[in-house]
């Protein structure tokens, strides 16, 4: 991983929505598939005609660095040196059911999430106790989720058949907010 981070100069312009930095894992392999299916059944179920997420943003979300009017490499750098000291075994993750969160009126994310996932959590943790460790704020609660897409109206609990998948590595991602970009700041792999 590189020291400097030159693409985040002070002297870039300010953005009207921020840069947003996360660390996340993505769905893998014939889950991909899987989860469009699901999100067009709920869709269809629900007479929803939003639009589902890429399927190369699926991801379910780790720990939150920060919302930046402008990328700071200090931040990177704590994140990067964070998620180095995090040692994790490959693990699988399964999610059984679908419903929204609360969300702005006219705009409620429609997830999937899992019941049993300790070594999700595990991770979690682990990236918390790092990140706090070079000065970063970091979240110990955690409600492990996948967006599927936002709606204009409520999704109510929904079970769905249990869509699995393997976990071998983790993330650094800057997302452009309101543009649908993200931007891979470095990945990890999971060995244990």
């Amino acid at each position: 991983m590189q020291e400097q981070f030159a693409f985040m100069e002070e002297n870039i312009p300010l953005r009207r929505l921020p840069d947003r930095v996360f660390f996340t894992f993505f769905l893998g392999g014939m889950a991909k598939a899987l989860v469009e299916k699901i999100g067009n059944y709920i869709k269809s179920l629900y007479g929803i005609s939003a639009q589902l997420r890429p399927p190369d943003h699926l991801h379910v979300s780790l720990q939150h660095v920060g919302d930046f009017p402008r990328l700071k490499s200090k931040y990177i750098w704590a994140a990067c040196r964070a998620a180095e000291a995090v040692s994790s075994k490959p693990f699988t993750v399964s999610l059984d059911r679908a419903l929204s969160f609360t969300g702005r009126p006219g705009r409620y994310p429609c997830v999937l999430c899992g019941g049993e996932n300790p070594a999700t959590f595990e991770l979690h943790q682990r990236l918390a106790v790092a990140m706090r460790k070079y000065g970063l704020k970091a979240g110990f609660e955690f409600n492990p989720h996948m967006t599927l897409f936002y709606a204009p109206i409520s999704v109510p609990l929904c079970p769905i058949k249990p869509i699995s998948f393997e976990v071998d590595e983790f993330f650094l991602i800057h997302s452009k907010l309101g543009q649908t970009k993200y931007e891979t700041l470095g990945r990890w792999p999971l060995r244990g």
